[in-house]
């Protein structure tokens, strides 16, 4: 037994198996963890593409929003928090979710702080979230230089010119209530007169009928009245002889100017250039080639910068709005130079249209006949509002710009309607009622003259209509016939008034930006900095 035992103990059958399984066990420790240090090392790998991929589209997020706030588009709308809503831009891979923030700290400028958060979905399973990079940055603003000189312009009637014997003439029996600068001459007409003031002539005051003064004996103005040159009155067809300077009155000659005298300054004092006087022409930025003196070569104007206009067509539209400009062979603007034929009707009494862009909008409703407007529109050509259906009202603030000549015909054109006319009332906040221009105000600058107009020296005529709104032309503004107006006209010429400005309106403090108190100046992107 015991050699039995020990023959068998000797024998090597069956180690092969033995051998075998031990083999096997270990390359299947070694393979399982091949694997598995492969697929961690993929997984990772994955993940890290993903992170990589979600700070580029994170990236590229920050590049759409930088891209909007450096569009030339947008430079009217940089200060607006609405500018950068949050939006997802897809990718085949994954997508990015991109906003901004308009922050303002007091004592510190005004900025845009831009996020981007790149989304890539999770390589390493089902089940995990998806992979998320966030970058911010900051993009500072500056602020546009507002010029304020000529602001305060737009709460009178101003005449411009000189040289002329009469350089403004109010006829008819016009009571003309709102303030009026005159840089050179006025005579008075008729039955006009001057009923409230403060009135600056730069000039000469002559008075050639025996119904008109400045003030009356029962109610002398109490307002500011300078009067340059001499003043003199009809009496009864014959003209007496100058009083220089000019005299309140009692006074002999007679000048039939009934003034406070402590508010009276007359004589050579008194300048004819409104430089002088915190009150000047607005400076009007039309085009490159036509902006006010003294800036750089190459400054564009409201022609290049408008929207809608010549360069910022409509991004979405109905109807048919106004041609802003006509094009040259290359598809691009032709130039200031008045090119759009005939004549645009903004308030026609059937059709509707509207314009929109990013930088304003105008669109008429011709069934509630309502012209609404937002921002500052060019029309490098002529337009009228005409409606038979007439009172016609207005919202919003804006300007538009005309390369050609302005007329309103046989229309109320109301920015505060009263029945089938303007609402001439004072403004009372508290009952909503009258005209506030500090936040409903229309603005027509007009550049050419004569065109649809027969009188080769206007450039803007309103005729037996009534209106409430801003006016300025290069040539002159004739408001007279049956019209009536509420608010400044300014002319670089002349403004011819009839039965008109028998309305006092409230001052005017807060103007679009378009209504010359700067040129085409906004909020300027910078450059940006990591946030």
């Amino acid at each position: 037994m015991i050699a039995r035992l020990r023959r068998r103990l000797a024998a090597e059958n069956g180690i092969a198996l033995v051998m075998a399984v031990g083999i096997l066990a270990f390359m299947s420790l070694t393979i399982t963890g091949v694997i598995y240090f492969t697929s961690t090392n993929q997984r990772s790998s994955s993940y890290s593409r993903a992170e990589v991929a979600s700070i580029d589209f994170a990236e590229a997020g920050i590049n759409n929003a930088l891209a909007v706030l450096f569009d030339i588009r947008n430079s009217s709308n940089l200060n607006n928090p609405n500018l950068l809503t949050p939006r997802t831009t897809p990718y085949s891979e994954g997508s990015v979710t991109w906003k901004g923030a308009l922050v303002n700290v007091t004592g510190q400028p005004l900025y845009w702080l831009v996020t981007a958060t790149g989304n890539v979905k999770n390589p390493t399973g089902p089940n995990t979230n998806p992979v998320k990079r966030t970058l911010t940055m900051r993009v500072p603003l500056q602020s546009p230089s507002l010029t304020t000189p000529a602001m305060e312009v737009w709460n009178w009637i101003y005449t411009h010119r000189t040289g002329f014997t009469c350089d403004m003439s109010i006829l008819q029996s016009v009571h003309v209530v709102s303030p009026l600068y005159v840089r050179g001459n006025l005579c008075l007409r008729n039955g006009a007169k001057i009923a409230r003031g403060p009135l600056i002539v730069g000039g000469s005051l002559d008075q050639q009928n025996p119904q008109t003064s400045v003030g009356t004996s029962a109610t002398p103005l109490n307002k500011t009245v300078k009067i340059g040159a001499g003043c003199r009155w009809s009496n009864s067809g014959d003209i007496t002889a100058w009083v220089v300077p000019c005299k309140v009155e009692p006074w002999a000659p007679s000048t039939k100017v009934y003034v406070d005298p402590t508010k009276l300054v007359a004589g050579n004092t008194v300048p004819n250039d409104p430089l002088s006087y915190p009150i000047s022409l607005p400076d009007v930025w039309w085009a490159e080639g036509h902006v006010p003196a003294g800036q750089p070569a190459g400054t564009k104007g409201w022609y290049e910068y408008a929207a809608p206009g010549p360069y910022f067509p409509c991004e979405s539209q109905t109807g048919t709005p106004p041609v802003f400009d006509t094009k040259s062979a290359t598809g691009a603007p032709d130039g200031f130079n008045n090119s759009v034929p005939g004549v645009f009707n903004l308030t026609p009494s059937t059709g509707s249209y509207s314009c929109v862009t990013r930088g304003g909008s105008l669109s008429w409703n011709y069934l509630t006949k309502t012209l609404s407007i937002t921002g500052t529109v060019f029309i490098d050509g002529s337009a009228t509002v005409s409606n038979n259906g007439s009172p016609v009202r207005y919202t919003g603030q804006g300007v538009i710009y005309l390369g050609g000549t302005l007329t309103i015909k046989n229309t109320n054109f109301c920015a505060a309607v009263s029945g089938n006319d303007c609402d001439f009332t004072a403004w009372n906040a508290s009952t909503a009622t009258g005209w506030d221009p500090n936040s409903t105000l229309i603005g027509f600058f007009a550049y050419g003259s004569g065109g649809q107009i027969s009188d080769p020296t206007v450039g803007i005529q309103v005729v037996s209509s009534h209106f409430q709104g801003a006016l300025y032309a290069e040539y002159a503004i004739d408001a007279t016939t049956t019209t009536k107006t509420q608010g400044p006209m300014i002319s670089k010429t002349e403004v011819r008034v009839g039965q008109t400005n028998e309305n006092e309106f409230p001052h005017i403090d807060i103007v679009p930006i378009g209504m010359g108190v700067s040129g085409p100046s906004f909020y300027q992107a910078l450059d940006p900095n990591l946030g």
